[in-house]
């Protein structure tokens, strides 16, 4: 009994645990293709949401964009300038451009100090075509903006003011007005704005607008032009803030007085080039379109301009110059819209050529 009792026993004992022998080898992966991917976070992007927001985001982000001559940019900047009504509106412009940059800026980095985010201002300006430099004190911050320019005898920067304002303060998350202080179109080094504005002159300047004239002049008859440096993304940027309805007779006078003008130059001048040659340096040096010279005894003449940086009141400008430059002998401009290339031509016709020709430029 003694015997079974123990063998009972000795069966109801658990068998040993035997441990499995360790292998040197990794275990098998999944193939790539099978593993589920980590989801990525996906940076914030800026959308523009009009014509002028998808320029400061071209310009602010570096795009490829043509260049521009500082004539072309300082015709606008002098039209801005004419009166308090067109400066203030240069002004406010330039608030809002400043305001979506900063925008944009925000997106990029995520500063706590809004002395962070200058330099993203400081890059748009000189994507656009200046050299700057700035200091930002504890009661004011000063920009300069470098580099020769033509002597016309005023201070011409009012929308960049704007620009620099906007941008302050949204940053400083309180209004932040700007002033120019001293200008390289009033013989001064440089372009320096300080964060403090006066009031602009209400006078129409005559003689500046005249003193611009005879660069133009200068310019158009050597046949001579100077590098384009200025973005043309940021000439358009100018322009729009420059073409409002309200403006648009005002402007168009000027226009019709700045090429009878040059005409009269021209017709005074001992040593003159060619009509054609004096009139597409002119339309050139502005950025008044790109001129197509077909027939100059009939006035044949057609202006091209690009869809993506050139409003139609821009068209109309260049209209009233024609008209002023050629004076009597001119009928009417006609605008003809051709849209299949990304861009829109308006012709120059006599009163007895007058009519509609589509075209491809």
């Amino acid at each position: 009994m003694a015997g079974k009792a123990k063998a009972r026993a000795h069966a109801r004992r658990p068998l040993p645990r035997v441990k499995p022998a360790r292998s040197s080898k990794r275990p098998a992966r999944r193939p790539r293709s099978m593993r589920t991917p980590a989801p990525k976070q996906q940076p914030l992007a800026y959308v523009p949401t009009s014509y002028n927001g998808a320029l400061v985001y071209d310009i602010a982000t570096g795009n490829a964009d043509k260049k521009v001559t500082e004539e072309a940019l300082l015709l606008n900047h002098m039209m801005l300038n004419l009166t308090e009504s067109s400066s203030k509106e240069a002004y406010r412009s330039g608030l809002s451009v400043g305001t979506t940059l900063y925008d944009i800026a925000r997106l990029k980095h995520h500063g706590i100090q809004y002395e962070e985010y200058v330099p993203y201002l400081v890059e748009f300006l000189e994507r656009a075509g200046y050299y700057v430099t700035y200091g930002v004190f504890p009661d004011k911050a000063i920009f300069r903006l470098h580099g020769h320019s033509l002597y016309i005898g005023a201070r011409m920067h009012t929308f960049e003011a704007g620009v620099i304002s906007g941008f302050m303060s949204a940053a400083r998350k309180a209004y932040t007005p700007v002033n120019e202080t001293a200008c390289r179109n009033d013989r001064a080094d440089a372009c320096v704005f300080e964060t403090s504005r006066t009031s602009a002159s209400a006078s129409l300047r005559r003689d500046m607008i005249d003193r611009f004239i005879e660069h133009v002049h200068g310019r158009a008859s050597a046949g001579a032009y100077p590098s384009a440096t200025f973005s043309q993304s940021y000439h358009a940027l100018l322009a729009s803030s420059l073409l409002q309805q309200a403006h648009m007779d005002t402007l168009k006078g000027i226009m019709h007085y700045i090429g009878s003008s040059l005409r009269e130059k021209f017709e005074s001048s001992a040593k003159r080039p060619g009509t054609s040659d004096y009139i597409a340096n002119s339309i050139t040096l502005l950025r008044l379109g790109t001129p197509y010279m077909d027939n100059m005894r009939r006035l044949d003449i057609r202006l091209a301009f690009d869809t993506a940086t050139s409003r139609s009141e821009m068209a109309e400008l260049s209209i009233a110059f024609l008209n002023g430059i050629f004076g009597k002998r001119a009928g009417k401009a006609i605008a003809t819209e051709s849209n299949n290339k990304g861009s829109y031509t308006i012709r120059l016709a006599t009163q007895s050529s007058a009519g509609i020709r589509k075209s491809g430029h």
